[in-house]
């Protein structure tokens, strides 16, 4: 509910939340001694109703698999996340370089203005295409390196991680 009224910004900032809730619960739970029965009661109820309605919206059954321009045809019908260097965008969509340097689109209403690197987040059409549903300006100084390397660790050796 959160979500859709715009009280996050972007799926970071909606994670980062969901995480500090998550320590202060726990660290509400770990040290509850220090506080009277009632309060840490009313405290942890209160933290713990609010943790449920943030994620009553979050969709954690299909994650998106962290995806470059190679690895984007064996998700093909799947969703997943990559990041673009915008070389040029239309209306419906946005054709840039992958991390990996392969020429990808994505289609969808990217948001306005576009920086030079964007995240998107979608259903893999083919192996070049993808219907976005989520975009994020990554700004105009952005590492596709780093990115690349989290794409091959993320679809090999650590897997098991990521899905």
């Amino acid at each position: 509910m959160l979500k859709q009224q715009g009280a996050w910004s972007s799926e970071k900032e909606e994670e980062s939340s969901w995480l500090a809730l998550n320590q202060i619960f726990q660290q509400l739970t770990v040290h509850r001694h220090q506080f009277s029965l009632n309060l840490t009661t009313a405290l942890i109820e209160f933290i713990f109703d609010t943790f449920l309605f943030v994620m009553q919206d979050m969709d954690i059954s299909s994650p998106a698999a962290f995806v470059n321009g190679g690895l984007l045809r064996i998700h093909v019908g799947r969703k997943v996340r990559t990041v673009l260097q915008v070389t040029r965008s239309d209306i419906g969509s946005v054709m840039g370089k992958s991390t990996d340097g392969c020429q990808l689109v994505a289609k969808g209403s990217p948001p306005v203005p576009l920086t030079s690197y964007v995240e998107v987040i979608g259903v893999a059409e083919n192996e070049n295409t993808i219907r976005a549903e989520l975009w994020t300006n990554f700004g105009d100084t952005f590492d596709p390196s780093n990115y690349d390397k989290l794409c091959q660790l993320a679809n090999g050796e650590l897997k098991h991680l990521f899905l």
